[in-house]
């Protein structure tokens, strides 16, 4: 296998495509200069095991595969899920992709490669007009073979999903999402699979929709944005096929969030308008329309911050946003229906979450004494949720021209960072440092890099 036959070899070639990857920064990844990997490449020179070996590791596929690249032959579909034809497909088909998404999550080669895997907004055009228009897959009972399947097996997903959901809180996403994943592979899927009644049917994929959006969820919080968008589209199938319009406006409402984050601002109005479309038809509670109605003001102010202009109606828009929302919030009542996923959504987390609106559209007061309430107002089990507002503090604080105040809550929020296994805490630490550099002469500033390199450099994102 390692006489080089002078053919292309395109299977390697996709594999570093796929990444993003130049060839020189393969080569510096891979151990090798540039020239051996072109020649490689190219075919023109053998990959010795060691390398292929290397190679495996890179890309997260067995050796087999990498084998078949050296031998010039094209690589396997590695993600069939992040097409523009990846819509909405019959129940059965349904079940079966859910089905090898989590077997290949749950597969340690296949999930390194899931997780180099990036964001594709052009498959969420796709999406939202399957979600709209296409018609729903009649669920009919399942009869044959398979586990018989009642109320007690949703019961069960619902509570599971519950704990882990509280896991994520005080933990961060990559020391709970391997056992999210693995419940999905082990207990749902055979679910799935099995015989039930068209009720229990609908009850089930909704619970399974609810959870494949947390395996989603925790994937976006440790960076893997390409794996939590496979999640993400994963759960809206099963959200519609189970006619869950409440569970779909959760799941395009954290794409939205998503869309935010990267800094794809039509996405994330779409996104979170398709939400709030879904859950006015759903006749949400009061408690997730307000939450819904500020994840529309965080999608504006994402495009306020992005643009080149001062945006003055995208302003109003906002504020008019968060009054809503601080309108509909008030209506919640003890006695309203609401899902059990909307219980972290307290008045802090509300303040939180219009606190961070006013930052992005640069209302630095307000951001600033919303913050403050809520990290001394949020649920101590929560620390991902106070970590994130300490850094908001920080960075509303910086606005307001208070250097010496936003440098003493950042340092606080580094250890926050380093006891979750969360990027976006990390990431957002980060951010918070890029725009200290119009004060990077100031001594203070000096320290804090100081401080933030030798105790964040140390810090990683762990996946058990």
């Amino acid at each position: 296998m390692n006489n080089p036959d002078r053919r292309q070899r395109p299977g390697l070639i996709a594999a570093r495509s796929r990444r993003g990857l130049t060839q020189e920064a393969a080569a510096e990844e891979a151990g090798v200069s540039a020239t051996t990997w072109a020649r490689w490449e190219q075919g023109k020179q053998g990959i010795r095991l060691h390398s292929r070996t290397r190679l495996t590791e890179m890309f997260g596929v067995p050796l087999s595969e990498v084998d078949r690249w050296a031998d010039g032959q094209q690589a396997e579909p590695v993600v069939p899920w992040l097409s523009e034809e990846a819509g909405f497909s019959s129940l059965a088909d349904t079940v079966e992709s859910c089905g090898e998404l989590w077997r290949w999550d749950v597969d340690p080669a296949r999930r390194r490669l899931l997780g180099t895997m990036p964001f594709v907004p052009a498959v969420l055009s796709e999406w939202l007009l399957s979600w709209n228009l296409d018609p729903v897959d009649e669920l009919r009972g399942r009869v044959g073979p398979g586990t018989s399947v009642g109320m007690e097996d949703v019961r069960r997903i619902r509570e599971a999903t519950q704990a882990f959901s509280q896991m994520d809180e005080q933990f961060g996403g990559g020391l709970v999402r391997p056992a999210v994943v693995d419940y999905l592979n082990t207990k749902v899927a055979p679910l799935l699979e099995g015989r039930y009644s068209e009720e229990v049917g609908e009850h089930l994929a909704s619970a399974a929709a609810l959870m494949t959006e947390l395996a989603g969820w925790e994937a976006y919080d440790t960076g893997s944005h390409g794996l939590a968008q496979i999640h993400y589209g994963h759960a809206l199938q099963l959200s519609k096929t189970a006619r869950d319009n409440l569970t779909a406006a959760r799941i395009l409402s954290s794409l939205a969030q998503q869309a935010c984050d990267l800094k794809h601002p039509q996405w994330a109005v779409r996104l979170a308008s398709a939400a709030h479309q879904a859950g006015h038809d759903a006749q949400a509670p009061p408690r997730v329309m307000a939450h819904l109605l500020l994840q529309e003001a965080r999608a504006a102010a994402t495009a306020i911050t992005l643009a080149d202009t001062r945006d003055v109606h995208g302003e109003a828009r906002v504020h008019r946003l968060i009054g809503d929302a601080e309108t509909t919030f008030a209506q919640a009542a003890p006695g309203d229906h609401e899902p059990t996923w909307i219980s972290y959504f307290t008045q802090p987390e509300f303040i939180a979450c219009a606190g961070l609106c006013w930052q992005m559209i640069g209302e630095y007061p307000r951001a600033a004494q919303c913050a403050d309430q809520a990290v001394h107002g949020l649920n101590p089990r929560f620390p991902r949720a106070i970590q994130l507002n300490t850094v908001h503090l920080a960075t509303a604080r910086l606005g307001m021209g208070d250097l010496d105040y936003a440098l003493a809550a950042a340092k606080d929020a580094v250890p926050m960072a380093n006891a979750l296994t969360s990027r976006r805490s990390v990431e957002w630490v980060r951010d918070f440092d890029t725009r200290l550099a119009p004060h990077a002469d100031e001594p203070q500033v000096k320290d804090w890099r100081d401080f933030m390199r030798s105790e964040l450099g140390t810090q990683r994102v762990r996946e058990a």
